[in-house]
Order: structure tokens, then C-alpha cells, then sequence
């Protein structure tokens, strides 16, 4: 229940105060300027990321400070920590127009930081596709994948 309180507060706060957020990113010329890559036809503010990326956790600290929510341990610092990562990532990519092999490379490190760091990975299907248990090394490549995978998918 808590993550659906998280999700729908930074939801309502990022709705609400994205005019003046926009604003704020066009005064500063912080904006994605049309290029071959892109199809906008006039500079477009790069604030929708940022203000989720930053309400999120503000928002989250606050919450579990006052509902006395379990949220913060080691496992969500690190994934913080590497949602950042990526989020810086396509921050610069955006400003700078980062090469394919420099983002690829950041994105295969961060999954392994959070794939070591958190011990989250997929080790068992439990008889999808005919699959059991997986080895260890099998599944901590493919844990790797598919983070890749999901990092991508969502950029694009």
C-alpha cells in the first residue's frame, strides 16, 4: 500500500507544480533542442524526468517519516543511488548527445552495482517455460539482460 501512496502524491505534486517547473527549466535554457535524433520543432524543457526523479524520494522520506513507513534500508539507497545514475545518464544524453557505447557501458556497470550490491536477481521460474532453477551464473546474466532491457525500454 505505501509504494501506491508514494506513487500517487508525487503523481498529484508533479501535476500541480509542472507549469512553474518548466518555466523555471526554459529560463535557464535547459531544453531539448531539435536535432537529427529528435522530431520536436521548438525547444522542449527537460523538467518531466527531473521532477519526478527528485519528488520521488523527498516525497518518500517525508511519508515514511510520518506514517513510520519501513522504506529505507540498504537495498533502496542502492537502487537509488543507480536510478540516479541513470537518470544522470540520460540527463547529459540529452544536453550532450552521449555515444551509444559510452551509455551502454554506464548501463552494464549499474546493473551489475545493483545486481551484486542487492542481491536482487531472478533465480528461479518456477516451471515457466519448462524452467526451474536456474545456475547462479545464468541467472545473474540474465537478471543483467533484462535490467538492460527494462533501462532501455522505458528511455525509449
Amino acid at each position: 500500500m505505501e509504494p501506491l501512496i508514494f506513487i500517487i502524491t508525487s503523481g498529484i505534486i508533479a501535476r500541480f507544480s509542472a507549469p512553474s517547473i518548466r518555466s523555471l527549466f526554459f529560463q535557464l535554457n535547459i531544453t531539448d533542442q531539435q536535432s537529427w535524433r529528435k522530431k520536436n520543432f521548438q525547444p522542449v524543457p527537460l523538467a518531466g524526468g527531473t521532477m519526478l526523479f527528485v519528488l520521488a524520494p523527498i516525497l518518500c522520506s517525508i511519508l515514511s517519516y510520518i506514517f513510520s513507513f519501513d522504506v529505507f534500508n540498504f537495498d533502496v539507497f542502492v537502487l537509488w543511488a543507480c536510478s540516479f545514475t541513470i537518470y544522470l545518464l540520460g540527463l547529459l544524453d540529452d544536453i550532450f548527445n552521449v555515444r551509444a557505447s559510452i551509455k551502454l557501458l554506464v548501463q552494464i556497470i549499474v546493473a551489475t552495482i545493483m545486481i551484486i550490491a542487492t542481491d536482487l536477481h531472478l533465480d528461479n521460474f518456477q516451471g515457466l517455460f519448462g524452467l526451474g532453477q536456474l545456475p547462479l551464473n545464468l541467472s545473474l546474466l540474465l537478471t543483467g539482460l533484462l535490467y538492460l532491457v527494462f533501462i532501455n525500454m522505458f528511455n525509449l
